[in-house]
């Protein structure tokens, strides 16, 4: 029969162990129910060894280890210092919101998630759930701007085809070549370098000329589409459209206005990123310092007329 005694003090080191994976855990979809059970039985294995106390004889370090690890494990039930416990509820919300999305749509992939949306491919089309989660403001601001976006003509925007408001979900088109983030993150970056940087101005011009702003202007935000290539922005949820004074694609025989070069100077320098990780990634150090440029805040004007001399100088 084994000694209580040895019981007790190996289960102490147990405890302190489970305690200190649970403050290092890193929370998503994948483990939320281990780390969940892990919490409940962290307070039933202390109470069970509390029970047993007064029939072991414990030394005294033993005993300050236990009240020590007693105190620990209150502490992070009752203030949730970490948002332990939020992430394990938010993790496991999301789990169950993937899979009855994927149950509505049985001939479905999963393409990408984030943390407040799933995409996944349904045919030739995409479906963007936003989740439940997702703070009301952004949910809304994605859905109505998306739903004003149906139909538009611009030529590096993803393509929106509707928006179900109730059910938090964008229906677009299917981008063949996946992230641009994907791309540079390939063993080899496969796509014409002063294309991707062409386009990437042309896009931001595009914003401009539409009073929109995209706020979130990332590599994982741009699709690929392969033939002809093609870059498209999606993912609007802190996008910014000043509807006073759109260009209203709508109305037939309507002429886009000028570019009034309104873009928020964090998207000019996030475009300044994306081209400064595209020179890392391919080694060439004239895109490099451009993309530094941009980022570090260099006027429009003053980049496009640095871009259009080096691409007269053949230097990529």
């Amino acid at each position: 029969m084994s000694n209580p005694n040895e019981i007790t003090m190996r289960s102490i080191t147990e405890l302190e162990m489970d305690l200190m994976a649970l403050r290092d855990a890193i929370v998503d979809e994948s483990n939320c129910g281990k780390l969940k059970v892990l919490c409940l039985n962290l307070k039933v294995d202390l109470f069970a060894m509390k029970s047993i106390l007064p029939e072991v004889i414990l030394p005294i370090i033993k005993i300050k280890e236990l009240l020590r690890l007693q105190e620990k494990i209150n502490q992070l039930y009752q203030d949730d210092s970490l948002g332990l416990f939020s992430k394990i509820q938010r993790a496991n919300e999301i789990l169950n919101e993937d899979k009855e999305l994927l149950k509505k749509y049985p001939d479905s992939r999963m393409l990408g998630k984030g943390s407040f949306g799933v995409v996944i491919q349904v045919g030739q089309n995409c479906i963007k759930r936003v989740y439940r989660h997702t703070p009301r403001e952004l949910c809304m601001n994605e859905l109505v701007l998306c739903d004003y976006l149906i139909g538009h003509p611009l030529h590096h925007v993803v393509k929106i085809f509707s928006v179900d408001k109730e059910a938090r979900e964008i229906t677009m088109e299917y981008c063949d070549g996946g992230t641009l983030e994907n791309a540079l993150q390939s063993h080899e970056f496969k796509y014409p370098v002063v294309d991707v940087v062409d386009q990437l101005f042309s896009m931001l011009e595009s914003l401009d000329a539409h009073s929109l702003m995209h706020k979130d202007l990332t590599a994982r935000n741009i699709l690929i589409q392969k033939d002809p290539l093609l870059l498209k922005l999606s993912d609007f949820g802190l996008a910014t459209m000043d509807f006073q004074n759109p260009w209203n694609f709508r109305q037939k025989n309507a002429s886009a206005p000028s570019s009034t070069l309104i873009s928020s100077t964090y998207d000019l320098r996030s475009i300044g990123h994306i081209i400064w990780l595209i020179g890392l990634r391919t080694k060439l150090n004239v895109i490099m310092e451009l993309g530094q440029k941009v980022k570090s805040g260099q006027g429009r004007l003053e980049t496009l007329t640095m871009w259009a001399q080096l691409r007269s100088l053949k230097l990529m």
